[in-house]
């Protein structure tokens, strides 16, 4: 498992899912092949799989 930390630059809701806009960044961990750079890449982030947004503040009542 891979760790990663990304600024997130906006989200979208949809019911029990959720988008989030990078902007820029790139969420790629590696070639799937790295004796064929053309063959695609593995990422930290895939679409449908979770993720944390810790929190960097916290305020009580």
């Amino acid at each position: 498992m891979q760790n990663g930390a990304y600024e997130i630059r906006g989200a979208k809701g949809d019911g029990d899912s959720l988008t989030i806009d990078l902007g820029d960044q790139t969420t790629v961990k590696e070639f799937t092949d790295a004796t064929d750079p053309g063959g695609g890449y593995e990422h930290v982030l895939v679409e449908g799989g979770g993720f944390v947004i810790p929190l960097s503040a916290e305020w009580s009542a």
